[in-house]
């Protein structure tokens, strides 16, 4: 414990950390109140749903189509010289949502009839099913069980929290986990500590293992901070209502979702994954910051992989080939942003259909692993001088 606390205060003790955390900070403050709305229509937008939001009735059905209709008729007056009364404007939000979601029912009640007629066409045929056909069972099954949206609630807030880590958060999450622990071996090499470091008979296992459990803290660290900010300031002006409805309420964002669950089970997922992706990019990083002693270098192999999708699919290599097997080989990128979580998406694990959020799981214990082991064999062959 005490050399885990060791490596933990070389880690936090860089500054560059602090300052690229206090830029991206500033950075997401601008974006967000550049965004928001005034006060006055955020509280109007806020007392409309919580009088006419929570779970659909027919009364709230009747209500919103009555409420559209009068909101259209405003809309439309071209005399009008004065705004469109705040409370009007959200109640009108409101019954959109209302509106919308009797819209999302019916398209999620077509889907499941599809599906269920595919599916009484493959069990009709007989024999035994392939992937294809065993996928779309699994399909039908998943989208069963998750149903369709029922409660009405101000999805922006929300919306904005669970966004935020496919879109920019992946983006500062990876860039803080690459500055703090690119220096955790070259640092160690440039000031010639290695010598005394690893003179010990045990020295070299136990300080490997410390190392990797201190970046662990730290990567989970930096995607709790970060997120604990979007969410409270989102929070604070949207609210929380809903947390504990289920995500598929969700529909401008999760209508197909394959995660039958809550809003807020599937946020600790997702931050919990993505402290995962971080602790796999920040052992790569380690790895590469074992083999050299300018922590400049890992920085930099460490920022390319990390972005190497983006570049490939920016270069368009001619080659398929050569795109696919990048983008399966350096998938930190990927680890981190999970932008597709939350999808009915499939990975075939001898014939059996594995929904993607579990697959991922698997998949970055294989990146883990193998950093790992190439982490301890790379130290354990370095000369002391």
């Amino acid at each position: 414990m005490r050399l885990i606390q060791l490596e933990l205060r070389k880690i936090c003790s860089q500054k560059v950390i602090y300052i690229a955390f206090a830029v991206f900070i500033m950075l997401y403050g601008f974006h967000f109140f550049e965004s928001i709305g005034y006060g006055r229509e955020l509280q109007a937008l806020k007392a409309a749903y919580d009088q006419y939001g929570g779970e659909l009735t027919e009364e709230k059905a009747a209500w919103a189509d009555h409420i559209w209709a009068r909101y259209q008729q405003e809309s439309e007056k071209l005399e009008q010289t004065e705004p469109i009364d705040p409370s009007l404007q959200a109640q009108s939000r409101v019954a959109l949502d209302i509106r919308n979601v009797i819209q999302r029912q019916d398209i999620n009640r077509q889907q499941l009839q599809w599906l269920e007629e595919q599916s009484q066409e493959i069990e009709s045929s007989g024999g035994a099913a392939e992937y294809k056909q065993r996928e779309l069972l699994r399909e039908f099954e998943i989208r069963e069980v998750v149903g369709s949206p029922s409660f009405i609630m101000n999805q922006e807030g929300w919306r904005s929290i669970l966004r935020y880590m496919n879109e920019v958060g992946y983006y500062f999450a990876a860039a803080l986990t690459i500055l703090g622990l690119s220096n955790l071996f070259s640092g160690e090499y440039a000031s010639r500590m290695d010598s005394l470091i690893f003179s010990s008979r045990h020295g070299r296992r136990k300080i490997v293992y410390a190392k990797i459990a201190a970046s662990a803290i730290y990567c989970a660290a930096v995607v709790i901070l970060f997120s604990s900010i979007v969410f409270m300031l989102n929070g604070y002006f949207y609210g929380w209502a809903g947390w504990n409805a289920d995500l598929v309420n969700l529909y401008s964002l999760y209508a197909d979702t394959g995660f039958d669950g809550s809003i807020g089970l599937f946020y600790l997922q997702q931050q919990l994954y993505a402290i995962a992706g971080c602790i796999t990019l920040g052992l790569f990083v380690m790895l590469i910051s074992s083999l050299s002693r300018y922590p400049i270098i890992p920085a930099f192999i460490g920022g390319v992989v990390f972005m190497l999708p983006v570049v490939v699919m920016f270069v368009q290599i001619p080659s398929e080939q050569v795109t696919l097997l990048v983008l399966k080989l350096f998938r930190y990128m990927e680890f981190i942003q999970l932008e597709q979580l939350d999808a009915s998406l499939f990975t075939n694990v001898l014939g059996i259909p594995v929904l993607y959020s579990r697959s991922i799981l698997f998949m970055m214990a294989g990146f883990i692993s193998a950093a790992g082991l190439l982490l301890m064999f790379s130290v354990r062959r370095r000369q002391v001088k």
